[in-house]
């Protein structure tokens, strides 16, 4: 069965094994931050922090950017990974020690 979640993303239903794809370096095609899902997108951050020592939120959003390919931060791309930085902040997810950010194991 396939379901739409509410931010018109179009998925099999219980489907949870969400992986994080990042662009083909021998492809020019590059997706658009609209066209991947919140999950990914928390998914990259999460792995990028826990490999990170010390790193803030705004560079965590720089470097989740460019792993998946975007060569500028333009406002569209850093809004959409605030919003879902800061959904994982509510859902205890993640969570800021002086200016960090911190993704328990």
């Amino acid at each position: 069965m396939i379901t739409e979640d509410s931010n018109d993303f179009v998925r099999i239903k219980d489907f949870a094994d969400v992986k994080v794809r990042i662009p083909n370096p021998d492809d020019d095609y590059i997706r658009s931050i609209t066209y991947i899902c919140d999950e990914e997108l928390a998914l990259a951050m999460k792995t990028i922090a826990q490999h990170s020592f010390g790193i803030t939120p705004e560079d965590l959003f720089i470097v989740t950017a460019r792993e998946f390919g975007f060569k500028r931060t333009g406002e569209n791309i850093i809004s959409s990974l605030r919003n879902v930085y800061e959904q994982m902040l509510k859902n205890n997810e993640v969570t800021e020690i002086d200016g960090k950010v911190c993704v328990e194991h």
